[in-house]
């Protein structure tokens, strides 16, 4: 016996045998865990009279989360499955004729271990996204009216970087003794048993792993560059001296770079977003209220014919005047995906399917500022927002400073 060599063995046959690892990782909600529309961006300006005139806007955010959540509010799983007990048996029938020369004794064992698969499961043990996000707008709105309101326009083009890395750890059953024990039986040498059961093991382990992590790696990336312009037609109406209505059926276009081999894009994808959005603000004597109502419907992805499910965003702020020139208050945001994602892809289908449609939300809410520059030449806002109740997606927090700067006619 050459019970001396058992450790040096490497079971050539395992890699090719092992099941593909992350056919996708986890159901992606909204393609990416992602959406066109910056969640908690109503801020002070949804409890703003426009007066026609000229307007010019940036915003910039930090969006920071090191939590993933799956369906259920769970850390997800990345990648599960089987090695096949064929592929177990194999390897160790090889590993026992290797050993004994015996050709015998490795069709025994193979027979004996045929039905000892190895399963497999893979959890996220690190995640860390972060999105360095400005907002150019500029806005215009016209002396002219229709159905009661001014009729302008808006137009901005992000400026973005976004980094992410994902990581996980995969465990599996534990088949060590069912191979030692049917080694040493056939063979009758309990060195050779357990020899050929922590080569067999230690090797179908190291495959899986590496499989899935190289995987995840694929996962892992940064970019940075313009977004993806989105422009739209704006009618405000002024309801009497407390209260304003915004209405904003907006387009986005796909004029982020993308590719869909990347881990990473600073645009969203190849399709389009109608988005359309109806704001309200009461502006009272003591508190200020406004809310943002924004729906998205997506076109499929033409480069990986996936599409996203229709979105629901709402922003909600309550802003109180502390002096004559600062407001605050409260202010958050809700994100909830109405319908589910689909794909022609029929694995990714299926990994959609298992995760409730891969349908995202998350709520979030946190203290606001707001300074009113020299009676109105300029609006300063920041905002600290925590997410939570988050499913499908990141759960994080947005860190945002606005620039609110109206330039007359």
């Amino acid at each position: 016996m050459k019970s001396n060599k058992v450790s040096t063995i490497h079971v050539s046959l395992v890699a090719g045998a092992v099941i593909a690892a992350l056919a996708s990782v986890s159901a992606q909600a909204a393609e990416n865990r992602a959406q066109r529309y910056t969640p908690g961006l109503g801020g002070t300006d949804m409890t703003t009279m426009l007066v026609p005139g000229w307007y010019g806007q940036v915003a910039m955010i930090h969006y920071h989360a090191t939590k993933l959540k799956d369906q259920n509010g769970d850390s997800p799983v990345l990648a599960s499955g089987t090695v096949p007990g064929s592929t177990v048996a194999g390897a160790a029938a090889k590993a026992t004729l290797a050993q004994t020369g015996s050709a015998a004794a490795a069709g025994a064992v193979a027979t004996a271990l045929a039905g000892n698969g190895i399963q497999y499961k893979t959890t996220v043990d690190g995640f860390r996204a972060d999105a360095y996000v400005a907002l150019p707008r500029i806005t215009y709105i016209s002396g002219t009216q229709f159905l009661g309101a001014h009729v302008g326009f808006t137009a901005m083009l992000p400026l973005v970087r976004r980094q992410t890395a994902l990581s996980g750890q995969t465990t599996f059953t534990d088949q060590s003794a069912a191979i030692s024990q049917t080694v040493s039986t056939v063979t009758g040498s309990a060195a050779l048993g357990a020899g050929v059961a922590s080569g067999v093991t230690n090797t179908i382990r190291s495959g899986i792993s590496g499989q899935v992590n190289s995987q995840l790696a694929a996962k892992t990336g940064s970019a940075g560059a313009w977004g993806d312009l989105e422009f739209a037609p704006v009618l405000n109406w002024e309801i009497g001296d407390h209260q304003t209505a915004t209405l904003s059926p907006t387009l986005v276009v796909p004029t982020g770079k993308y590719d869909k081999n990347s881990a990473v894009n600073s645009g969203f994808g190849k399709f389009y977003t109608f988005r359309p959005s109806f704001q309200y603000g009461f502006i009272g004597d003591g508190w200020d209220v406004g809310a943002r109502m924004v729906l998205s419907f997506n076109t499929k992805n033409k480069d990986t014919n996936y599409k996203s499910g229709t979105m629901f965003n709402l922003d909600f702020a309550a802003m109180k005047f502390v002096t004559e020139d600062l407001r605050l208050g409260l202010q958050g945001y809700v994100v909830n995906q109405l319908t589910k994602d689909s794909s022609d892809d029929a694995t990714v289908q299926a990994a959609i399917d298992a995760a409730d449609g891969a349908k995202m939300r998350a709520y979030a809410a946190g203290p606001a500022l707001g300074w009113i520059v020299n009676g109105g030449e300029m609006v300063v806002e920041g905002k600290l927002l925590k997410e939570f109740g988050a499913r499908n997606r990141s759960e994080g927090t947005t860190y945002m400073l606005m620039l609110s700067k109206p330039f007359g006619l």
